[in-house]
C-alpha cells in the first residue's frame, strides 16, 4: 500500500449534506485540493474517500463520496486524515519535521524590528491555523505566532529572527 502521511482531522459535520470541516496544517492545503482522495482514521484502519467537493474561506469543508447526509458525516468527526506521500509536494524533510516549517527556530533569539532583542524561543508548535514560537518573557510564557508576515529576516549563523511583532503582543 502507499505510505500514508497525516495531513489533519476532520472536526464537525456541516449542512445537511455530509459536507466535514477540517483541520489541515497549512503546508499541505494546496494538495488537498489538488488529490481525488483521502484516508480517513476508522477504528485503527485508513479509509479512502474519493472527494467530491471541497471549499475554502475561512474554513476548509469537504465533500466526500458516499457521504450524502449528516448522520453519515457525523460518523467521521474527529478523525485523523491522511493522503498518499505521492500526492503531497511538500519535501520529506518539511514532513518529518510535523509539517512544521519554522521547528528549526528552536533555540533563536527573536529580536523586533522595535523593541529589539525579545526572549530565546524555547519552542515552535503547530497550532490548527499556524505554528507558534513559546518564549520566556519577563516572567511569563508567551505564545508569538511564526509566519511570513511577521519574519522580517532570519540569521542563521547568528541564530536570530528578526520580527514586526503585533503591537501588545509581549503584554498578553
Amino acid at each position: 500500500m502507499n505510505e500514508l502521511i497525516k495531513i489533519g482531522n476532520t472536526q464537525k459535520a456541516h449542512g445537511i449534506k455530509g459536507e466535514l470541516k477540517l483541520n489541515v496544517a497549512e503546508h499541505f492545503i494546496d494538495d488537498l485540493f489538488e488529490t481525488e482522495a483521502v484516508f480517513i482514521e476508522i477504528k485503527g484502519q485508513k479509509v479512502p474517500y474519493f472527494v467530491e467537493d471541497i471549499q475554502e474561506g475561512n474554513i476548509i469543508f469537504i465533500k466526500l463520496e458516499g457521504v450524502d447526509n449528516r448522520n453519515e458525516a457525523e460518523l467521521l468527526m474527529q478523525k485523523d486524515l491522511y493522503m498518499r506521500r505521492e500526492d503531497i509536494s511538500i519535501s520529506d524533510e518539511l514532513i518529518n519535521s510535523g509539517g512544521m516549517f519554522f521547528k528549526y527556530l528552536e533555540g533563536y533569539t527573536i529580536v523586533d524590528d522595535v523593541e529589539g532583542e525579545i526572549a530565546l524561543i524555547d519552542e515552535v508548535a503547530l497550532f490548527p491555523q499556524q505554528e507558534i514560537a513559546y518564549i520566556y518573557y519577563q516572567n511569563r510564557t508567551i505564545l508569538i505566532p511564526l509566519n511570513e508576515d511577521l519574519i522580517l529576516n532570519v540569521d542563521n549563523s547568528a541564530k536570530k529572527v528578526l520580527m514586526s511583532l503585533p503591537d501588545g503582543i509581549l503584554g498578553l
